[in-house]
């Protein structure tokens, strides 16, 4: 009862806390804190299905089930045929999707939650957002909008704030579009959708651009929203920029004559180039490895293959993403994995066909949302983002409802309640050994007892191995330390992190055969122009550097 009662209330609260993760009493780290009220999220719906004493799963036919099991049952023996322990934040994040989804499924069934209280609590906390950054911008000591950094507030970068406040503004227009929407929100949704635009003008993230164009697009095919609105809106941001440029023109910035401090530079070719080396090894990667080079185990394995195409690449970066959900997906999962994901979509969308058309006409906001969605995986990685991944599930959750609403018929899966208990203990388990590792390696990384029962818990978090190897150095214990850099190489024979570690190591314990061994190991990863080249050529002999 005090559910049904207060759930506006408590939905939007829990989407504040998603944008109030920088205040003083919050949890430091702004990725951190947002997977683990996923996870915490995630539990907690799990306990529910067992006060429930049920959990049932969308009506669906035995042809997608059959799928799904494949599905589960090649991803179990691709992980148990590899060297890495199931135990990782890959294998968390996977149980966190499915359990968010049958969560919110549950939920929208019983009537505990409607979309409308999401929505509220994204609008309200995009408010929030908005108003906080402003108040940022404008008490900083350097008044200038064109510093894009400065916009990112609790999201810690521009770019993944820009496609929060993209997502948010889709679900705005799409809200807004309604035919039977009142005044009051009518108006509240005009200014804060003209006030998000202006915002992403100044975050110039194009991908969220074009996401937004294509979204608006989907928006404009279904008569069920209002098309007299849209272009309403359009128009009324359209004002809103031309004041913003003739208002620009009188702030004159002394960082170039051709800037003003309303306009941000757009020149993003560095980037763009970036990128586009970065998609290419992707590709080149895959052709190589069809099979996929395992869930999380994109970083390091893109190594030999970027640094063939870009010699200058900077061995300080470690790219988690080549920018494109679609080709991580590929690469790290492999063809096998996309293709049976994909043949699971088909036959949804194919035996549902009726139904999907008359829903989408009904709720356009689920078309635009995806729309949006699909786009803009082709140029970031919104499901690396905690944020946007429980954004996803929890449309996703509303659609699989509407769609497939769960019936009394015999098709009708519910779980017994010892399966849910084993499933929920499994993955309370899992959740308390990602994030007691990922807790004890963000603070206070380099204290040896801390940092070896992180890499103990989670064998995958390598930054946790590391930081244990930089304790065992500082004591001596180079041993120890080489025994766990070998083990991280075995699992990674690419971690040039682990490789630099070992260096370290030979050079204080003097073994100079080992260490021009090693340097040329490692300064062959970047094309023999590392930080150790010159170190390499001053330490060992003319025939080991050339050889």
């Amino acid at each position: 009862m005090v559910l049904d009662r207060y759930q506006t209330l408590l939905f939007t609260f829990l989407f504040l806390l998603y944008f109030l993760v920088d205040l003083p009493f919050s949890i430091h780290k702004f990725i951190y804190f947002k997977w683990l009220m996923n996870g915490a999220l995630a539990i907690a719906g799990l306990s529910w299905f067992l006060y429930e004493k049920e959990i049932k799963f969308p009506n669906l036919s035995n042809r997608f089930w059959i799928i799904l099991c494949a599905l589960f049952a090649y991803k179990i023996a691709q992980e148990l045929g590899s060297n890495i322990s199931l135990i990782s934040s890959s294998t968390l994040d996977k149980m966190t999707f499915i359990s968010l989804i049958l969560i919110g499924y549950n939920l929208f069934l019983k009537g505990k939650i409607r979309l409308n209280d999401i929505l509220m609590g994204i609008f309200i906390g995009t408010l929030i957002f908005l108003i906080l950054t402003v108040i940022n911008v404008i008490s900083s000591n350097n008044f200038n909008w064109y510093e894009r950094n400065k916009l990112a507030g609790s999201f810690g970068n521009i770019n993944i704030a820009a496609e929060f406040l993209g997502m948010s503004l889709i679900l705005q227009l799409s809200t807004l579009c309604r035919k039977n929407i009142n005044k009051i929100m009518t108006f509240f949704l005009y200014g804060l959708s003209i006030i998000t635009s202006i915002y992403l003008y100044f975050a110039s993230c194009r991908s969220v651009f074009i996401a937004l164009a294509m979204g608006i697009g989907a928006l404009l095919y279904f008569k069920s929203v209002s098309k007299a609105k849209v272009f309403k809106w359009l128009s009324l941001v359209t004002i809103s920029f031309c004041f913003l440029y003739g208002t620009g023109s009188l702030f004159k910035t002394s960082m170039s004559s051709e800037q003003t401090a309303w306009v941000p530079d757009l020149q993003k070719s560095v980037s763009t180039h970036t990128r586009y080396e970065l998609v290419t090894a992707t590709l080149q990667m895959i052709l190589e490895h069809p099979w996929g080079v395992g869930a999380g185990e994109f970083e390091f394995a893109i190594m030999p293959y970027l640094h063939k195409m870009m010699p200058e690449f900077n061995e300080n970066v470690i790219p988690h993403s080549p920018h494109n959900e679609y080709l991580r997906l590929i690469a790290e999962e492999g063809l096998p994995f996309t293709l049976l994901l994909l043949a699971l979509v088909a036959v949804l969308l194919y035996e549902r066909r009726n139904k999907i058309v008359f829903i989408l006409h009904q709720y356009p906001i689920i078309a635009a949302f995806f729309t949006f969605w699909m786009i803009q995986s082709v140029f970031q990685f919104p499901f690396t983002n905690g944020f946007s991944f429980l954004l996803f599930c929890i449309i996703l959750a509303f659609a699989l409802y509407k769609i497939c609403p769960s019936s009394k018929s015999k098709k009708n899966i519910i779980l017994p309640m010892n399966t849910t208990f084993l499933f929920t203990s499994i993955y309370s388990a899992l959740f308390a050994c990602v994030f007691i590792s990922e807790y004890l390696t963000l603070w206070q990384p380099h204290m040896s007892e801390r940092s070896k029962i992180a890499y103990s818990l989670n064998s995958r978090n390598w930054y946790a191995g590391i930081n244990h190897v930089h304790s065992l150095i500082d004591q001596q214990d180079y041993e120890s330390a080489r025994d766990i850099l070998n083990t991280e190489l075995k699992k990674r024979p690419h971690n040039f992190v682990a490789l630099r570690y070992l260096i370290k190591i030979s050079l204080l314990t003097k073994e100079l055969y080992s260490v021009c061994g090693l340097m040329k190991q490692y300064d062959a990863y970047f094309n023999n122009k590392s930080s150790v080249a010159l170190l390499r050529m001053v330490t060992c002999s003319k025939r080991d550097v050339e050889g």
